[in-house]
């Protein structure tokens, strides 16, 4: 028996949509620094994405100029640069509203400011 073309064509098609809605459905959380260890003040490359959340919050502790940065939706890879002068804590919260209650997922990257030499 030879399968007809609308066979195929439908089959080729289910596995295309099956792989569309794995995709859709994965949620992924990421963030990075570059450098983490500098020794005195410097500029820190952070590097963060998201995806198939709704709310994604980017906060530092202790606080930054230019943070807590709020967006929607999928988002990244995304390079910003920030300065530091202390050690710094750079934290993405993502969230997604579900049937029972909000999913969040946290992640954290940390730049570690050592003291310059004493002159």
């Amino acid at each position: 028996m030879i399968p007809s073309k609308t066979y195929i064509l439908a089959s080729a098609l289910l596995c295309v949509f099956a792989l569309n809605f794995g995709s859709c459905n994965k949620k992924i959380v990421e963030i990075s620094a570059n450098p983490t260890q500098l020794n005195g003040p410097g500029l820190v490359d952070v590097t963060w994405r998201t995806q198939g959340f709704e709310t994604t919050v980017i906060a530092s502790n202790p606080p930054i100029s230019g943070l807590p940065k709020t967006v929607t939706n999928n988002v990244g890879p995304i390079t910003d640069k920030f300065q530091v002068t202390t050690t710094t804590t750079f934290q993405i919260t993502a969230t997604i509203r579900t049937n029972n209650a909000p999913f969040v997922d946290t992640k954290s990257a940390t730049v570690t400011v050592r003291p310059g030499p004493i002159l």
